[in-house]
C-alpha cells in the first residue's frame, strides 16, 4: 500500500518508518491468486472445525428431565426444516413426532393411517409418512419412515420421540453425569 508522504509534518519526517509487505512486491494477478488461496485455507479450516464441532455437537445439549433423555433434532420435509426436543427412546419402533411438528414442517398430506399402541397401553391414529431427514448430532438419516400422533394432556417439555428406526446400528454411550451423548 502507498502513502502520500507529503500528507506527513516535516518535523514528522525523521521519525517516518516505512515497512513494506512481501504482498507489495507482488503483481496484481499474484495478488489475487495469494488472496485466493488464503480464502481456501481459511473455508478449509472452517470446514474442519465445524466436523470437529459436529462431532461433539451434542455437548451440554442433551437433558435429563426425570428418566427421560431428552435431544435436540433438526427435521427436514421437503424444503421445510425444523428443530424439535424429541424423548431418546430405544422402546419405540419408530420416530413419532407430535402434530405441532408437522404443523411447522408444512405437513399435508400422508402415506397411511394407522393405530399404535402407545407405552401406557393406549392406542393412538397415526399416519405416517417419509421425512427427508432427520439429523441428530453428527448422525443424519435420510427418507426416515415417522408417525405423527396428535399430543393429548398438558404440554409437555418434548416433541416427540426419537425411535429405532433412527436409532438403529448406531454406537453412542450417554453420559448422564456429564449429560452428554458420546459417538463411538
Amino acid at each position: 500500500m502507498k502513502y502520500d508522504l507529503s500528507t506527513v509534518p516535516k518535523e514528522y519526517m525523521d521519525q517516518l518508518n516505512v515497512i513494506s509487505e512481501p504482498s507489495d512486491y507482488l503483481s496484481k494477478e499474484e495478488k489475487r491468486l495469494m488472496l485466493e488461496n488464503e480464502r481456501k485455507e481459511k473455508a478449509a479450516r472452517k470446514k474442519k472445525e465445524e466436523t470437529v464441532a459436529q462431532k461433539n455437537a451434542l455437548k451440554n445439549r442433551e437433558t435429563n428431565i426425570g428418566n427421560r433423555v431428552l435431544v435436540p433434532v433438526t427435521l427436514a420435509y421437503r424444503p421445510f426444516k425444523t428443530e424439535a426436543l424429541l424423548v431418546l427412546d430405544t422402546g419405540a419402533t419408530m420416530t413419532a413426532l407430535h402434530q405441532d411438528v408437522a404443523d411447522r414442517l408444512h405437513i399435508m398430506g400422508f402415506d397411511h393411517a394407522g393405530w399404535a399402541k402407545v407405552a401406557g397401553g393406549n392406542i393412538v391414529r397415526t399416519r405416517r409418512l417419509k421425512l427427508s431427514s432427520v439429523k441428530l448430532g453428527p448422525v443424519e438419516r435420510e427418507n426416515l419412515d415417522v408417525v405423527i400422533i396428535e399430543h393429548k394432556g398438558p404440554s409437555s417439555s418434548y416433541q416427540g420421540l426419537l425411535g429405532m428406526n433412527f436409532l438403529r446400528n448406531l454406537k453412542y454411550h450417554i453420559n448422564f453425569d456429564k449429560h452428554v451423548i458420546e459417538w463411538k
